[in-house]
């Protein structure tokens, strides 16, 4: 009699494994689902539209902002970091070039690595900041043959932009916007993850960034923010 009653207990014990375990798959096999589905997000985006009407008298005072909510598959994204430099010959710029560093760069690093994006870092003439140094597996690389290679062997076709400066290397570097929206990749630009190099009559309101994304919107990029994305990734 307690030999039956030992392999009852065994059998109850090895059923509720068998159930535990099955249980475990489904989750997981569930959650596999929800992570494939996850691998495209709608992100809130922005772009100026100039007032062009043919039918009646425009001037530059009725272009306006228009807002999208873009369809992003983040297989097919990158973000791309350029010349987040570790210091700069002018100490006020290098500052503020710390600050946004710190507060804007390395959070959407610690986004991007926790939602398995790809991450790209496009550095010239200095190294790149601790605050924001590669990990393995991300890809430092500035130089645009080589980067459009990578970009083509892994489907790449939209580059999410952050970096320095906004109104020089991050536009005009051979990785920076000009150039890639050039071959056809498709530009976001995250606004408040950029500076500008500002000028005495610019710096107390930062024009010349305010400038140089409105270049970017202007010409048919969208632009967005770090918590847009952060929003977009967390729904």
């Amino acid at each position: 009699m307690k030999s039956m009653g030992s392999n009852y207990k065994m059998k109850r014990t090895m059923l509720k494994l068998f159930l535990i375990a099955t249980t475990i798959s489904v989750l997981l096999l569930f959650s596999g689902c929800l992570l494939e589905e996850g691998k495209s997000i709608s992100l809130y985006t922005r772009v100026i539209v100039t007032a062009t009407d043919n039918d009646t008298y425009d001037t530059e005072m009725g272009s306006y902002y228009e807002y999208q909510d873009e369809d992003i598959n983040l297989d097919n994204t990158a973000i791309i970091l350029v010349d987040t430099w570790a210091y700069h010959q002018n100490d006020g710029w290098s500052e503020r070039l710390e600050d946004n560093l710190k507060n804007k760069i390395a959070p959407l690093l610690t986004l991007a690595r926790k939602y398995g994006m790809t991450i790209i870092h496009a550095p010239t003439n200095h190294e790149i900041s601790d605050i924001v140094a590669p990990i393995e597996g991300e890809l430092v690389e500035s130089n645009p043959d080589k980067l459009t290679k990578y970009l083509e062997r892994n489907n790449i076709s939209t580059l999410i932009y952050a970096g320095y400066a906004s109104n020089m290397c991050l536009l005009t570097k051979p990785a920076g916007i000009f150039n890639m929206k050039y071959l056809g990749y498709d530009i976001i630009l995250l606004r408040d993850c950029t500076i500008a190099f500002e000028l005495p009559y610019t710096l107390e309101n930062e024009l010349s960034n305010q400038i140089a994304i409105s270049i970017v919107e202007l010409s048919k990029s969208r632009t967005s923010t770090l918590d847009d994305l952060r929003d977009a990734l967390e729904q």
